[in-house]
């Protein structure tokens, strides 16, 4: 994982071997991979926010196009 140029797709999971609820809900296991990230590759954590814009918005929130502000004026 330090040495992966995708070091979010490589983060292990001890805690799925506890029946903890957590381990159930997808969106609570993305956030602890997060919070993985953010103290072991910090360098990666705007990547590693995507993967939970997704389990929680849903994948069409990442693809977006940016917006053109200038547009508006």
């Amino acid at each position: 994982m330090f040495d992966h140029p995708l070091a979010e797709s490589m983060v292990p999971e001890p805690w799925r071997e506890n029946d903890d609820a957590s381990v159930t809900n997808p969106i609570a296991r993305v956030l602890k991979k997060l919070i993985v990230i953010k103290i072991l590759r910090p360098d990666r954590l705007l990547s590693a926010t995507n993967s939970i814009l997704s389990a929680t918005l849903g994948d069409e929130i990442v693809t977006i196009a940016p917006v053109d502000l200038a547009e508006f004026a």
